[in-house]
Order: C-alpha cells, then sequence, then structure tokens
C-alpha cells in the first residue's frame, strides 16, 4: 500500500475531500472578518476551485459520474437562488448565521464524539446510489 502522495487515491480523496471542506470552513470565516459576504464568498469560490482543478487529474478515477451529475444539477439549479439571497442579504446578518452554523455543526459533531456510538442516534450510510441516508 503506497502513502498518500504516492499512488493511493482513496487516500488522496480522503486527504483532499478533509482539506478542501476543512478550507472553506475555515477560510470563509476568516474571510468575513475583512471583507463583505459578497466578496468573501466569491474568494472562498474562486480558491475553492483553483484548489479543486489541481487535484483533479490524481483523483480522477475516484469520482463517481453519476453522483457528480446529480451535485452538478443540484449547484446549478441553486446557484441563482444563492445569489438572489446573497445580493438582498444583510451582512452582519450573513456573517452572524455563518457563525451560528459552524458553531452548532461544532457542537454536533463534539457532542456525537463524546457520546460514542448510541443505538438510538441515526447513523448515517451511503445508499446504493452513493447517497447519504440513515441506516
Amino acid at each position: 500500500m503506497t502513502g498518500l502522495a504516492g499512488g493511493n487515491i482513496g487516500g488522496r480523496a480522503l486527504l483532499y475531500t478533509l482539506t478542501g471542506f476543512g478550507f472553506a470552513v475555515l477560510s470563509t470565516p476568516a474571510f468575513l472578518l475583512f471583507v463583505d459576504p459578497s466578496e468573501a464568498v466569491q474568494l472562498v469560490i474562486i480558491i475553492s476551485t483553483a484548489l479543486s482543478i489541481t487535484a483533479l487529474p490524481r483523483l480522477r478515477r475516484a469520482i463517481a459520474p453519476a453522483l457528480l451529475l446529480r451535485l452538478t444539477l443540484g449547484s446549478i439549479a441553486g446557484l441563482p437562488l444563492g445569489l438572489i439571497a446573497l445580493r438582498h442579504a444583510d451582512p452582519v446578518v450573513v456573517r452572524r448565521l455563518i457563525g451560528a452554523t459552524i458553531l452548532a455543526f461544532t457542537v454536533v459533531l463534539g457532542w456525537v464524539r463524546l457520546r460514542g456510538p448510541d443505538k438510538n442516534m441515526a447513523r448515517l450510510g451511503l445508499g446504493p446510489s452513493r447517497d447519504l441516508r440513515s441506516a
């Protein structure tokens, strides 16, 4: 088995997923400290796209085409709504909502991690269509 920099596509895909998502989660609030929400979102999208383009050639075999198509179609459908909402949103409210969302996810993830696996908690897994589903 090769290392992440070698030929292990699954490991590289996992590492990129973690760092790509982590970059967006950590950089968006940081950009919001210095620029307006519309500019911050644009910067994060541009930088994340550049990171994705540089990682794509080595991760091409790990892509599920059907899942990518559904993700792309959903993104294209949601883009106009998101742009309209971003144009008319109050920058202070957007900053507070993003901060509250990140805080809520952090609390939930910490709670699940501290509590450990519980029979009453819904577990998520990949379904046959490679979507997340309740197990």
